[in-house]
């Protein structure tokens, strides 16, 4: 089932992405918390470069989000896998959301390919 996420709730992410303006990714699986982001002001944000679909969440703020090199990574809201990271706005880690292939969109091709 798609349940809603509210506006400003922290989900968890990971990954070996870089990490600040360092040209390389992080040598350690690295954990933070991220706010969701409002679809409408998401798709707003990344309107000159991509089109946003409902099938996409986007997380992150001002301070804090995941990097390149975290495509493919967890968006966890409790132990429920809702995201996978999915793309950035191209070359800056803050100041955008990221946005993560929404999971509940996709779990019946999920459950196809892997014969669950």
């Amino acid at each position: 089932q798609d349940e809603p996420i509210e506006d400003g709730t922290c989900l968890q992410v990971s990954g070996w992405g870089k990490t600040e303006d360092e040209d390389y990714g992080s040598e350690d699986l690295r954990l933070i918390n991220i706010p969701v982001v409002n679809w409408e002001k998401c798709r707003k944000k990344f309107r000159k470069i991509s089109s946003l679909t409902k099938q996409m969440i986007c997380a992150g703020s001002e301070q804090i989000s995941a990097c390149h090199g975290d495509s493919g990574g967890p968006l966890v809201n409790g132990r429920k896998l809702v995201g996978v990271a999915s793309w950035a706005y191209p070359y800056v880690c803050v100041g955008y959301p990221v946005v993560f292939a929404k999971v509940s969109s996709v779990r019946s091709w999920i459950k196809f390919v892997s014969e669950v």
